[in-house]
């Protein structure tokens, strides 16, 4: 009975299987592949606890185009430095698949143009897996499945277990406390954990136009707090842990979205807040 498999290295690339292990063509076929725009920017923050192996990374990702697109998010972990005899002679391994998060399905979302979407997996390292060998790679796919078998990815990203931050908040001020560089800096809510109100505030380098709002844990907008053009400084702005409708809103992690744009361009911040009752 006949059959066919993967033999190492394989080329994967934006979900499209070929040149597979034909080397010789890797270089035209990435070169083909970098001009191709995208209207899909993600950004990866995350968490990871070294005494128990566990960790957490939010996906924000961001649709520039005019309408919504319907995908699916994935997320792999992956480690290098592996050291074993293949059958075909290789014996150091990298980028190998340890577990796809939360499954190899991925899950699905839709992307709205205007405001970021989040997507929040936990995961956790096995005892042999070594951390600083470790990445997290995370893509957004089409969701059909083209003649040849590839399924377009729109746009990826990656991001090393050693780079994310000690399970305290999602993005740690520096420890003396200076503002971020750049045009805008979204500061520690407090109190954080809140019993239903918290103070959230940001600071301006200058003039911008200001968005803040709040997100669940699936991506979706429950208060918009500030959407108007704000002078340079540090604003509060208070959230008494209710939705735009004024709804009471169950406890949980929710996160706090900045995005600012101004004439020196455009930046976007995340705080991580949990909300007790």
């Amino acid at each position: 009975m006949g059959g066919w498999v993967y033999a190492w290295p394989w080329l994967w690339l934006d979900g499209d299987k070929h040149p597979g292990w034909q080397h010789a063509y890797w270089e035209d076929h990435l070169q083909a592949r970098l001009p191709v725009p995208s209207d899909l920017a993600i950004d990866l923050q995350g968490h990871y606890d070294p005494a128990t192996r566990d960790g957490s990374v939010t996906i924000r990702i961001d649709n520039h185009a005019a309408q919504p697109l319907q995908g699916t998010v994935q997320c792999v972990l992956t480690e290098s430095g592996l050291q074993y005899q293949a059958p075909n002679g290789q014996e150091l391994h990298n980028h190998v698949m340890r577990d796809m998060i939360p499954t190899e399905t991925g899950v699905e979302v839709s992307i709205a143009p205007g405001e970021p979407t989040f997507v929040t997996h936990p995961f956790q390292l096995e005892p042999d897996w070594d951390p600083a060998q470790c990445k997290l790679v995370c893509f957004v796919q089409d969701l059909a499945m083209q003649p040849d078998s590839t399924i377009e990815i729109w746009q990826g990203a990656k991001i090393a277990i050693g780079e994310l931050s000690l399970p305290s908040d999602v993005a740690e001020d520096p420890a003396d406390g200076s503002r971020q560089a750049g045009i805008c800096d979204l500061l520690p809510p407090a109190p954080n954990p809140a019993p239903g109100e918290t103070s959230i505030r940001f600071e301006l380098a200058g003039e911008a136009s200001v968005r803040l709002g709040v997100f669940d844990v699936r991506g979706r907008r429950v208060a918009s707090l500030v959407d108007e053009r704000r002078a340079a400084g540090v604003h509060t702005v208070e959230w008494n842990g209710r939705s735009g409708s004024g709804e009471r809103l169950p406890a949980g992690v929710y996160y706090c979205a900045l995005s600012v744009r101004s004439a020196d361009g455009r930046e976007n911040r995340i705080r991580s807040l949990m909300l007790l009752r």
